[in-house]
């Protein structure tokens, strides 16, 4: 009988997975490797040190992505130019390897913080830049509110995440329904995603925010939510109103090398470059 249980429970939550990837995180193109989590090309070099950016950068994933998946093009080329680069996978759940993203947002949080800790711990590094992807903006910004990150943040950058605006409006509601209740036990992410109050994040004036965000997220929308309200130490960015007619989907908010040179020049604005406008991307 508890055998039968458990394995109704683990076909349960494989169900409210698929629903999840399906509805909330398109992965485009994502090959069997991407799925295998170990540190994407160039992160957790833990003997790394650079005189050119020596604040180590953080990269944070987002539902259904592991750190191999979401920033195995953003962290060779932060690599390349030099900087100190460090992943986690959170948030998995049991007998779904490879899916990061899924359980609680305290959870999440949790162990983000934990992992952060361990960053600076071996780095010696008293600041940390922070670079996160869909609910991946969330976990990093809980971690500033919960587990007093805003000591050691001195920037974070937002892609396509939901920071200014109830789950509602982000489109998460559209996600519970897919849910049903009885089944809401088997997914502890949705129980987090209908807390409003998750959303209640703070500007901390000794932080700088750059929020990215595309008209054509197909998840993520409208593109204000993704914004903070205006202040001296906030940017908020739309990927059009650099590249009109470029259209950048929610996944590929990771990966396009136009919005990369954005997250770059966010990361250092001393060396600003130009953003070049590249092809459409794949959603």
């Amino acid at each position: 009988m508890l055998r039968s249980s458990m394995s109704r429970r683990r076909v349960g939550m494989t169900a409210i997975a698929v629903a999840l990837l399906t509805a909330l995180a398109p992965i485009a193109a994502a090959s069997a490797d991407d799925r295998t989590d170990v540190p994407p090309p160039g992160a957790n070099n833990w003997a790394c040190r650079s005189a050119a950016h020596p604040v180590p950068v953080v990269l944070v994933h987002g539902t259904t992505a592991n750190q191999n998946q979401n920033w195995h093009t953003l962290s060779p080329a932060l690599t390349r130019a030099g900087y100190c680069v460090y992943t986690v996978t959170v948030g998995v759940l049991p007998g779904l390897p490879g899916y990061g993203g899924l359980d609680r947002l305290g959870t999440s949080t949790r162990q983000l913080a934990a992992f952060v800790a361990v960053v600076m711990k071996r780095t010696g590094a008293k600041q940390l830049d922070f670079v996160g992807h869909s609910q991946g903006a969330t976990l990093q910004l809980s971690y500033l509110r919960y587990y007093g990150g805003a000591r050691h943040a001195r920037r974070i950058v937002n892609l396509a995440g939901a920071v200014s605006a109830s789950p509602d409006a982000a489109g998460i509601s559209a996600l519970l329904k897919r849910v049903p209740k009885e089944r809401r036990s088997l997914c502890p992410l949705c129980d987090s995603l209908a807390d409003r109050s998750v959303y209640d994040f703070k500007n901390y004036p000794n932080i700088e925010y750059a929020n990215i965000a595309s008209s054509t997220d197909e998840v993520v929308n409208p593109p204000s939510v993704s914004f903070m309200k205006a202040a001296p130490n906030v940017r908020n960015v739309l990927v059009q109103s650099y590249c009109p007619h470029m259209r950048v989907g929610h996944d590929a908010m990771s990966k396009s090398p136009t919005v990369r040179r954005m997250i770059m020049n966010a990361l250092d604005p001393a060396t600003r470059q130009p953003v070049h406008c590249g092809p459409d991307m794949p959603t």
